[in-house]
């Protein structure tokens, strides 16, 4: 048969390429690889040295302890107090500094014992609006504008697939990259910020300060603990994703359960705090920026009786009547505005395996239809098209997602535009949600009533939904006013497609028709999925607009 040379490619595709082909061709010879012996080069070898040292900062950020005593010291002079307990160097960008009218010795008050210095750092430098970059074994005080800038930046390289794949099937890395979007989402190029994320063989590409790269690793790393958990003893317990994210989690408890009796008649919010630390046994930090931009102080009066009650009803009820509010930030209980606390989310990742299975494990489905999964690390290659709407399967997950949207704190969130968010995740088995102290309190309040009550019936819609018989039309694509494919091109297509998609799934209605102008398959629809990631992949479809119709069966056809 002779073949237009216009239509070359997609035919070798169509001809030799199968995706589910049963019968799988011989093998063939491949020629010998050339093994290349890899000889670091001085400059790679200096690279990683660097890359470890600031690592190894980092880590001491947040394990080392420190106190700290200061009343309107310089800044200069607090900031090496820190860096000698850190056991590193510092460095102040002057030049970054006056560029924002600000100087070295801007007077510094705090008085904190034995907070990590990661925690000390953020209630030094956030009331005056300056930040600090790591680097190898010291840190350098900037503002935050300098701090965006390029040459602050670090590109890493995240193995995402070799962490989180079984081995048999990619992940969608376009999903992955959504998630990672999720952190500290005003910092990417997507809404304006300087930091990039881009797919690059099976993982991604990431260029941020060297502090956002420790969010984003702790984050994969509450996603790797998900996947590993076992069944026979599986914890439902959010993961916290902070650094200090176990301490955090603890002390939030202890303010939740414990007890206490108390009453003020016109007592300072400073006397209240000081008797919280002696209660709690931690630091109790007074925002006065946050409340200053209230017209408040710490000398703010409150008065009120409580008997036998949870330390949390006490400071809610003490800090609603100021119209503030309190969340634990690490290692410490943070007295703030409620904007403040509203702006400050937390990525938490939730274990849902006992809730919703994974698409790989539902019973009474095709497999072909988790090849073009459309939920957070489904399977199949980077860079996969929309599916169309007719075919879209929403996982037990997904419906899961929505459930939370719905039900808890609806306006929070970015669909209604908010700045929640929150994502399925097959691989890991688990919902990746970014939202507020309140928010993760009535997430994992909702689960709790759903594991109570056995209350989802998301595995039933998802496996009828897939096992639902429907029609889709694809219009043969053109080059010009001439069709890109032969009618003979069209009938061997579809007969590899009745071949290698589910062979036993044709007949009793379910069929394909390979007509002059098109082709009408009429299937299950994770079949019909999976069939249409194929056409995709060898190019059907091309860059040309085309045309598909689609329908479940025994209804009216309506145009997509």
């Amino acid at each position: 048969m002779k073949i237009n040379p216009c239509y070359s490619l997609v035919w070798i595709c169509l001809a030799v390429s199968t995706v589910y082909a049963q019968n799988q061709p011989a093998a063939v010879s491949e020629p010998s690889e050339t093994v290349v012996t890899v000889v670091e080069s001085p400059e790679a070898e200096l690279a990683q040295q660097r890359q470890a040292d600031i690592d190894d900062l980092i880590e001491r950020i947040w394990k080392t302890k420190i106190s700290l005593s200061a009343s309107d010291a310089p800044l200069d002079e607090v900031m090496l107090q820190i860096t000698k307990q850190l056991g590193c160097e510092l460095w102040i960008d002057d030049y970054s500094l006056e560029a924002q009218g600000l100087v070295r010795d801007i007077p510094i008050s705090i008085d904190v014992k034995n907070l990590a210095a990661g925690s000390v750092l953020k209630l030094v430098l956030r009331p005056i609006e300056i930040t600090y970059v790591v680097q190898p074994n010291r840190l350098v005080v900037m503002t935050m504008d300098t701090a965006d800038e390029s040459q602050n930046f670090m590109s890493r390289f995240y193995p995402v697939n070799q962490w989180l794949g079984d081995g048999k099937r990619k992940l969608n890395l376009d999903k992955v990259r959504e998630l990672v979007l999720m952190i500290e989402a005003d910092t990417w190029e997507e809404l304006g910020g300087p930091g990039s994320c881009e797919i690059y063989e099976d993982g991604l590409l990431i260029s941020q300060p060297a502090m956002l790269h420790d969010r984003i690793r702790h984050v994969f790393s509450a996603m790797i603990k998900a996947q590993a958990l076992p069944n026979d003893s599986y914890s439902v317990a959010s993961i916290s994703t902070h650094p200090l994210g176990e301490q955090a989690d603890m002390l939030r408890r202890k303010i939740e359960r414990q007890l206490i009796s108390a009453q003020w008649v016109d007592v300072p919010l400073s006397d209240v705090a000081l008797f919280l630390e002696k209660q709690l046994d931690i630091e109790v930090v007074i925002d006065q920026r946050e409340l200053e931009e209230y017209g408040l102080d710490a000398t703010k009066l409150v008065h009120g009786t409580w008997n036998q009650v949870t330390l949390a009803t006490v400071l809610d009820d003490v800090l609603q009547g100021l119209e503030l509010g309190w969340q634990i930030s690490g290692d410490y209980l943070n007295i703030t505005s409620m904007d403040a606390i509203e702006a400050d989310l937390d990525v938490r990742v939730y274990p849902v395996r006992d809730l919703v299975p994974s698409v790989l494990l539902i019973s009474g489905v095709d497999k072909l239809a988790t090849y073009s999964g459309n939920g957070f690390c489904g399977v199949g290659g980077p860079n996969m098209p929309s599916v169309p709407k007719e075919l879209m399967l929403r996982t037990p997950k997904e419906q899961l997602c929505e459930q939370i949207v719905w039900h808890v704190a609806a306006d929070t969130w970015d669909v209604l535009g908010g700045p929640g968010n929150v994502m399925p995740c097959e691989a890991s088995d688990s919902l990746i949600i970014s939202q507020t102290k309140h928010g993760h309190q009535q997430i994992e309040a909702l689960l709790q009533q759903l594991r109570q009550t056995k209350g989802i019936a998301a595995e039933e819609v998802y496996r009828q939904q897939a096992s639902e018989v429907i029609l889709m039309t694809y219009s043969i694509p053109s080059a010009g006013d001439k069709p890109r494919f032969s009618s003979m091109d069209v009938g061997l297509l579809a007969q590899r497609l009745t071949r290698d998609f589910a062979p036993d799934a044709w007949g009793e209605g379910r069929s394909i028709q390979a007509l002059s102008d098109r082709i009408i398959i009429r299937q299950r629809r994770d079949i019909q999925r999976a069939i249409y990631q194929y056409l995709v992949e060898i190019g059907y479809f091309k860059s040309d607009r085309t045309e598909t119709h689609a329908v479940a069966a025994g209804t009216t056809s309506a145009d997509h």
